[in-house]
């Protein structure tokens, strides 16, 4: 959970960093008054002198003082940590839902071959001409066979306004795309129809477009098939992500309610984000695939929709990640994410670390799709009766 820059902790926090350059200041300071709750300084700025000093190698006194920081953060709980500017930078365009790059996703198919398995609609690749399933022979000229995803995934990342150039095969034989490589927003809601005819919404993430990309996904699949019997949400693999975005994806299944709550220190209620009754809410029988990956975000929304009563979980059991954490962006541009409470559910419940939410139906092995989880295991589950005759018919 991130909030608004305190501008007045970020002095502060300038104000400390500056105090340990001056070393021999900051000694007389803490010994200058008893009470002193930071007498530790002393040892910390001695520390950093006799690293300048002494170390065999020149050191980077701005990295050594993140390091101390970061370091100090780490000490407190796994999801608190110190961003330097750079880090802090890419955390926000990721949670923007927006990238620098082609535009397009690998895979390798059973022939070996690497595949555009995803193009973003409307990014780079797609306005050159790109589409999904192409064949990637090679990038900027370099064949990509045999080199590994990571390294043709790096090969086609670069800086903002730069070309690089796609040798693909989409079924009339090899041809080049220059594509330019821009900021574009990811697709972060991905659909399809199962063998029943149901609608798989997979949300990959919650930034900041989440919830306009499923109500765009769902507009789409209406327009062209009308309404779904039943509709699965795929929250498996999802990190979280923004808490507004899921509360709003909430919303959209819900009438009026509590979404989610997060209490601080000795119980204090920090936000509480809460439903609304519209007309348009969905209200067709609802199931949520969740697994080991889904963390945060991706659980609250999973739990929410069942003390609601308006979906059944189907996978296998949550990472387990209910803390808040809210950013303090410092003065230079570093930011601190700090750990100030817990989510707590519509029911109470809580999400202690590494305790995640525990599926209706369990599924031992992953599925190869929604279709054959609902098929094998939907059945063991107490549905009610419209739920498992739309469903499981």
């Amino acid at each position: 959970m991130s909030g608004r820059p305190l501008r007045g902790i970020a002095l502060v926090g300038a104000a400390f960093a500056g105090g340990l350059f001056a070393g021999a200041t900051v000694v007389q300071q803490a010994h200058g008054s008893a009470r002193d709750a930071y007498a530790g300084l002393d040892t910390l700025a001695r520390a950093i002198n006799t690293i300048e000093a002494r170390y065999v190698e020149a050191v980077d006194t701005e990295q050594l003082l993140y390091g101390a920081v970061r370091g100090m953060v780490q000490q407190l709980d796994p999801w608190s940590t110190f961003l330097s500017p750079a880090e802090w930078q890419g955390l926000q365009e990721h949670a923007d839902g927006a990238t620098v790059g082609a535009g397009v996703s690998l895979s390798v198919d059973e022939a070996g071959q690497v595949r555009l398995s995803e193009v973003a609609p409307g990014g780079p690749a797609d306005r050159a001409g790109v589409r999904p399933g192409a064949v990637l022979l090679a990038v900027d000229g370099a064949p990509v066979t045999g080199e590994g995803l990571d390294r043709t995934a790096a090969r086609l990342a670069g800086e903002r306004g730069s070309a690089v150039t796609l040798r693909i095969d989409q079924g009339a034989g090899p041809e080049d795309r220059d594509v330019l490589r821009e900021r574009y927003a990811e697709q972060v809601v991905l659909a399809h129809v199962d063998d029943r005819g149901h609608l798989v919404l997979r949300i990959t993430q919650f930034s900041r477009s989440s919830r306009a990309q499923l109500d765009a996904a769902w507009q789409a699949h209406v327009e062209a098939s009308g309404p779904p019997p039943a509709l699965i949400l795929d929250l498996r693999d999802n990190p979280g992500g923004l808490m507004e975005q899921a509360a709003a994806v909430i919303d959209r299944f819900c009438g009026a309610g509590l979404a989610v709550e997060s209490r601080g220190r000795d119980g204090a209620v920090l936000d509480r984000l809460e439903t609304h009754d519209d007309p348009d809410d969905l209200t067709l029988p609802l199931v949520v695939l969740v697994d080991e990956g889904s963390a945060s975000a991706a659980e609250v929304v999973a739990g929410a929709l069942r003390d609601r009563g308006r979906a059944t979980l189907v996978g296998r059991q949550t990472y387990g990640k209910g803390t808040v954490q809210h950013v303090f962006e410092m003065e230079d541009g570093s930011a601190l994410k700090l750990t100030l409470g817990r989510y707590h559910l519509p029911s109470g419940a809580t999400l202690p670390d590494r305790e995640g939410l525990v599926p209706d139906v369990v599924v031992p092995t992953r599925p190869a799709d929604a279709a054959d989880a609902l098929r094998a295991d939907l059945r063991a589950a107490r549905l009610d009766p419209r739920t498992e005759r739309e469903l499981l018919a």
